[in-house]
Formats: structure tokens, C-alpha cells, sequence
């Protein structure tokens, strides 16, 4: 999701129908780390032996009082709903099926959740095959650091399910900023161990624990292109919702929504991330994560897409998960980054001045750079011509599942054009299913397909020039072959935002990926790049608790 560079603690695959399963923070596994760890990512791919849809819940510790607070935005065919959640034993995540090989799950994120700065917030992407794809964000109203991590639903999770626990692999990390005052983030870039973006076109992802200190109940916090930071420069577009209400908004040069409350902002900021502030519930911070491809690109304009929540805990107090997409149409190609203080407040920026704020004492920001070769990536290709389609063959079938990035434009004589992908040279287009939930401008729109290979909708040539479009697909499980094959893609533009959940109808192993551009070619610049997660380790077990039993994980641990 998003990139976030993992490295894994804890894997279950079940063996017997259960109605839960715990995976832990091994305080041994994390001593053995060659770097202090920060950050918390779940994965799993489930189904279930009831009759009906079951709706996976998560808690944290072993708490299972009311201490959760969520918000949701999901797509279900053409409905697009926000839901709120209060007062709850859990966190609701994602409805999985008991169809016969029809997968479902995803990935959660814990910002500083191995702290006991704050409430732990969590932000996450999930789906299930065609049937439904969700964003949310969540909260667990306690400040103990999280230990262990569990999976619950009504009915058993089906044999084969699996889970993950991991921590964000710190090695990849280039600054981080953690506020031991209330203050703000200054410049930072070009600086840290593995800030090599000078000379390496690689990403960046920045995970975020943010608490404003204005007045208010919310505060936004804002990201610069340090040479770039003119409101002319920047385009966006966001995706979310507000309590009850599914919106989307479009910003461009530096105007003001015509909307008010929680759709008005400055489009001067790069990605602008709702939080909580001095009137939130106490210890409420605000969880996020970012990802800008390509950096040292230049091509084409920086794109950056990214996903942050704010809850709380009552009614009273209104939550939002925005999923932000923007651009930066500067041509300036600086390599710092401005991280400005939260400013003003969603409920009184219509128009007006806005007034720099601080952050509270323990708001942290964690940047990686994660390079364009080593690591985990499998192939990676920078376009030096226009071509219509670009091919991964030979995939190694050594990893749990894969990630695929694309920072890309069309030169079609259109707007946009879609990104295609097929599997295995199967381009028959009913075998691919999806749930798509996207924003346009200010309208919002859930479908679902049974015969769609699309992927996106990027850039082409009668887009504002030089802006490119970033997606992200995570495969899982891609090497399995008792199940269809479940993925999540979540990509932006200036002009889009879209979330899927996709199916390919083949039990086969994945050895082959294909990714097409529906009219005209990837123009020269473009890079996709395909990286794999969790390589296995030569030989290690590892014992979890499944409802109350020890069980053999046979998943090396690195």
C-alpha cells in the first residue's frame, strides 16, 4: 500500500476454521532489528464458511471495549457510502464473502504505534474481489503502545485466510521529525543515510502522526515542493468523507472551493491532510501516509497521492478520511520538501487569510526513500520511447505478493486514457472483475465491472502539459493456487482520484504481468516498476496464538 517498505514479524496461514486470529508484537523479533521500528502494517487475504457476507473487525491488546472509533468510505456497485463508527469494541475493516474463490482483505496502517505518545490511529485500504473496496481511518482510544493485533469475524475465516503482522522497515528511513515541543517541521531533504534522490530516481513515502494546536476541532497540515511552494504551481484533487457525506474536490491555481466546511482549502499545499486539533478529544492524533514516484524525475510534474484520517470517539465530533491526490505544475525540480505547520481550520478557511499553527508535542513525520534498484525490486523500466504496452515476464515466484508502480501519461489526443493490466497473456477482459469508487472534480462515483482490465484513468495529451498520473497495485498472494487472485489499486492525478478492488477469474500462479494503455502510447518518461514483498528467509518458525492456540507458522521471518 502506498509503497510503505515492510519487513514481516509475524505470518498465519490457518489450517482450521477459527473465529479469530492474534498475531503479536514478538518483543525478541523486534530486539533482533537492526534499526528501533516505529510503525505498524497488517495484510491479510480471508474468506469465511458462512452463509452470508461477515464484516472482519480489528482490535488492538486484547481490548475488545468500546475504545474504537472509525470512519469509512466504501463503494458497493453504485452506492457510495460514509460511515461512522463510535463507541465501538472494534474496528470494522472490509465484508468478505464465502463464494468459492472469491478473496478479500488488505492492508492497515498504525502510525507510531509502538509508542505511547497517543491514541493509536490507523488508516487503510481494502476490498473484496468485485464485491466492495473501502478506505477508512480508525482510532483506538488508548495511548499503550499496540502489542498485538487481531482478526475477528462472525463466522470461522475459512482454511487458507492468511495474516500478517509487519513493522515499517526503518533502514529505508531518510529524516524524521518527532516534536518534543509544540513547533512546526522545517525544510528538510538532501539529508539522512539513504537520501540519495540527487542521484536516484526513486520514491518517497512519508507517514504521519499529527496533532494541531489551533483552537478548533481540525486543522489542515500542509507539504511543499520547497522551490515550488506558489499556489499557481499546485493542482489536486480529494477524495473522502466527512462523518456521513461522501465528497470530492478539485483544486487549481491556488483558488478557494466554492464549497464551505470540510470542502474549502488553499490549493497551495501539496497534499493537504485534515488532523485533529486543540478541541479533539484528548490524545486524538491524526494518521496518514504519502507516496510521490519518480522523484528526481524530470519529465513530467510531481505527482503525489496519499491517504490520511482524523477520528474521534463521539458523535459530537465530527471524523474524515481524505484520500488526497496532487500535482506539482512548477517546473521547478528542486529536492527538498517543505513540511508547513498545520493552518487554520476545515470550518473557517472560506475565503479568508489563513494563520499559521503549531503542532503538539510528539507529532511525528517519517520520510523513506526507497531507490529504484536493490531492495525487493524484480524490474523496473524508465521509458526512453513511446510504447503502447510494457511487459514483466518471468516473474519470480519467491515472494508473498507483489507491488507494481506506475508513474505515467498517454499521448492520446484525449484527457486521459486508462492503464490496462492482464495476467499470464489472458486478455479476455470478462476473466477481470473490479469495485471502483473514484472522484472527479466534486462528483463521486462508485461502479463495479465484471469484464474491466482497467487500472486507472492517467494523464493524456489534452491534460494541463506535463502532468503524470502514480498508481499503486498490490497482488497478493500472487504465487497461490487454491483462489482467485485479489488485488487493490489506488491511483491519482490532479483530475482523479480512484480506488479498485480487483479480481482475475484463474487460479494460476502469476508469472506474467502486461500493462496497456487503452488509446495512444506511455509517452517517453514514464517508469513502472515492479518490486516484490516479504521475500522468505532460509529457515525460521514462528509460533502464534490462533483463538487461544499455539499454532506452527512455517513463514520464514526475516
Amino acid at each position: 500500500m502506498f509503497s510503505v517498505p515492510t519487513e514481516l514479524l509475524a505470518k498465519v496461514q490457518i489450517t482450521e476454521a477459527t473465529t479469530a486470529v492474534t498475531l503479536e508484537v514478538n518483543a525478541l523479533k523486534i530486539a533482533a532489528l537492526d534499526y528501533t521500528p516505529r510503525h505498524l502494517l497488517v495484510r491479510f487475504n480471508a474468506m469465511h464458511d458462512s452463509a452470508a457476507d461477515q464484516t472482519v473487525l480489528m482490535d488492538f491488546n486484547g481490548d475488545t471495549g468500546d475504545n474504537y472509533s472509525q470512519l469509512q468510505h466504501r463503494g458497493k456497485g453504485t452506492a457510495k457510502t460514509a460511515t461512522q463508527f463510535v463507541s465501538r469494541a472494534n474496528i470494522p475493516l472490509v465484508d468478505i464473502s464465502n463464494v468459492a474463490n472469491i478473496w478479500g482483505g488488505g492492508e492497515v496502517l498504525m502510525p507510531d504505534a509502538l509508542s505511547t505518545r497517543s491514541h493509536k490511529a490507523c488508516v487503510g485500504q481494502l476490498g473484496t474481489a468485485e464485491g466492495f473496496v473501502v478506505t477508512l481511518g480508525g482510532r483506538w482510544a488508548n495511548t499503550a503502545a499496540i502489542t498485538s493485533v487481531t482478526f475477528r469475524v462472525a463466522a470461522n475465516f475459512a482454511v487458507g485466510s492468511i495474516f500478517e503482522l509487519c513493522v515499517v522497515d526503518e533502514s529505508y528511513i531518510a529524516t524524521e521529525m518527532l516534536l518534543t515541543e509544540a513547533g512546526t517541521f522545517g525544510n528538510f531533504g538532501n539529508s539522512g543515510a539513504n537520501w540519495n534522490a540527487s542521484t536516484d530516481n526513486g520514491d518517497i513515502v512519508l507517514i504521519s502522526n499529527l496533532r494541531g494546536a489551533g483552537s478548533l476541532h481540525n486543522d489542515h497540515y500542509g507539504l511543499y515542493i520547497y522551490s515550488g511552494n506558489s499556489e499557481s504551481n499546485y493542482r489536486l484533487t480529494r477524495l473522502g468523507a466527512a462523518k456521513t457525506t461522501s465528497f470530492s474536490t478539485n483544486q487549481n491555481d491556488g483558488s478557494l472551493s466554492s464549497d464551505t466546511g470540510y470542502n474549502a482549502y488553499q490549493a497551495h499545499w501539496h497534499s493537504p491532510m485534515v488532523i485533529p486539533a486543540d478541541s479533539a478529544t484528548a490524545g486524538v492524533f491524526g494518521g496518514g501516509v504519502q507516496h510521490m514516484a519518480s522523484f528526481s524525475d524530470t519529465v513530467g510534474a510531481k505527482s503525489l497521492f496519499g491517504l490520511t484520517a482524523e477520528t474521534t470517539l463521539t458523535n459530537s465530533n465530527d471524523m474524515i478520511t481524505v484520500l488526497g491526490s496532487t500535482t506539482d505544475a512548477s517546473r521547478t525540480r528542486a529536492l527538498d520538501f517543505w513540511a508547513q505547520s498545520a493552518v487554520g481550520s476545515y470550518m473557517s478557511v472560506q475565503g479568508t487569510a489563513l494563520n499559521n499553527k503549531d503542532l503538539v508535542s510528539g507529532s511525528m513525520l517519517s520520510a523513506y526513500y526507497i531507490p529504484s534498484s536493490g531492495g525487493n525490486t524484480i524490474q523496473r523500466q524508465e521509458l526512453t520511447e513511446a510504447t503502447t504496452t510494457v511487459t514483466f515476464s518471468s516473474i519470480p515466484q519467491t515472494y508473498d505478493h507483489l507491488e507494481l508502480v506506475v508513474y505515467a501519461r498517454s499521448d492520446a489526443s484525449a484527457a486521459t486514457a486508462t492503464v490496462n493490466m492482464s495476467f499470464n497473456s489472458d486478455t479476455t477482459a470478462a476473466n477481470y472483475d473490479y469495485q471502483l469508487l473514484q472522484g472527479e472534480g466534486e462528483t463521486v462515483t462508485a461502479a463495479t465491472s465484471a469484464s474491466g482490465l482497467g487500472r486507472g484513468l492517467y494523464p493524456a495529451a489534452n491534460a494541463e502539459a506535463d502532468t503524470f498520473g502514480t498508481g499503486t497495485t498490490t497482488i497478493y498472494n500472487y504465487t497461490k493456487t487454491d483462489r482467485h487472485n485479489h488485488s487493490i489499486t489506488t491511483m491519482g492525478s490532479s483530475e482523479h482520484v480512484e480506488n479498485y478492488s480487483h479480481r482475475w477469474e484463474n487460479t494460476a500462479a502469476i508469472t506474467q504481468m502486461v500493462l496497456t494503455m487503452s488509446s495512444g502510447d506511455f509517452i517517453t518518461g514514464s517508469t513502472l516498476e515492479l518490486r516484490g514483498i516479504n521475500a522468505p528467509a532460509a529457515a525460521a518458525t514462528d509460533i502464534e496464538t490462533i483463538n487461544g492456540i499455539a499454532t506452527t507458522n512455517i513463514q520464514a521471518v526475516n
